[in-house]
């Protein structure tokens, strides 16, 4: 519809048509699986998984050739992740500079108060826009390390079929 001549949504359409509108997004999907060191049992439980420094606000173009910027006055924002498991969590996320190399990527909190916090490498992670990721990291002894495989599986998305909108008179 975007290529439609003098099309307005208000009168371009008669009540019985829908707008197809496809929405690319630029967002990252990270799954993060812990894998606890011997010195832990399955008592010891994590407390938080936290992902640090991601974009907190992003200005979306949403014409054909449009694209995503972070504005100069955008904030980081820490994101606390999802938990799916006992050892399992997810985010979704626009990268800002806790991915950037040597920057604290992840924190993680078990309850007993032992924190471990995972840096980005020198060599950095190139996170690609609505790629999903799975990472493996090994927690004790003091330290998080990843615990190979860390894996990039594309997004599937599924098509919404249907929904509604509502119309809005601006006055």
């Amino acid at each position: 519809w975007f290529a439609k001549k003098a099309f307005v949504p208000i009168y371009g359409l008669d009540g019985m048509e829908s707008v197809q509108i496809i929405f690319k997004h630029p967002l990252v999907k990270l799954n993060v699986n812990l894998v606890k060191g011997n010195e832990y049992t399955d008592n010891d439980k994590i407390a938080s998984v936290v992902l640090k420094r991601t974009a907190g606000a992003v200005v979306c173009d949403l014409t054909e050739s449009g694209g995503i910027t972070i504005p100069a006055d955008s904030y980081e924002q820490d994101i606390t992740m999802h938990q799916l498991t006992d050892t399992s969590y997810e985010a979704v996320f626009y990268p800002f500079k806790g991915q950037q190399p040597n920057e604290e990527m992840l924190v993680v909190t078990m309850k007993s108060g032992a924190v471990y916090s995972y840096m980005v490498p020198s060599s950095g992670l190139d996170f690609q826009k609505g790629c999903a990721y799975t990472m493996t990291l090994k927690i004790g002894k003091d330290k998080i390390s990843v615990a190979p495989p860390t894996t990039l599986n594309p997004w599937i998305i599924t098509d919404a079929e249907g929904g509604e909108a509502e119309r809005i008179e601006i006055i």
